[in-house]
């Protein structure tokens, strides 16, 4: 009995970890090309409104990681 236990746990430990998310990375520009820093990049959820922001790094690159599932506007 105590092995079906270990057992039943590892899997629901599996299951917990499972995840739906996106994830969003892109850089910002100039017309000349020329990498962006400190820009403030937004996602809004159509439905709720909800936003999700980030800024740039030092190369004009955004990361907006665990983005559920929905529409959006960038």
């Amino acid at each position: 009995m105590l092995r079906f236990k270990w057992i039943l746990f590892f899997l629901c430990g599996a299951a917990i970890a499972q995840t739906n998310n996106a994830s969003l990375r892109g850089t910002v520009r100039d017309t000349s090309q020329g990498a962006i820093p400190g820009a403030h990049v937004g996602l809004r959820n159509v439905a709720t409104g909800q936003p999700l922001n980030a800024t740039t790094n030092e190369e004009g690159i955004y990361d907006l990681p665990f983005v559920p599932p929905a529409s959006y506007v960038l």
